[in-house]
């Protein structure tokens, strides 16, 4: 029961960190179009 708490713990950290990456590349992106 605990191990699968951490995995989903281990996921939504997963999905988190894989969106914070992409608005990171869309972000510079829209800089160096503007630029």
């Amino acid at each position: 029961m605990r191990k699968r708490a951490d995995a989903e713990t281990q996921k939504e950290v997963n999905v988190s960190a894989l969106f914070a990456v992409l608005t990171v590349i869309f972000d510079h992106d829209k800089m160096n179009n503007s630029a």
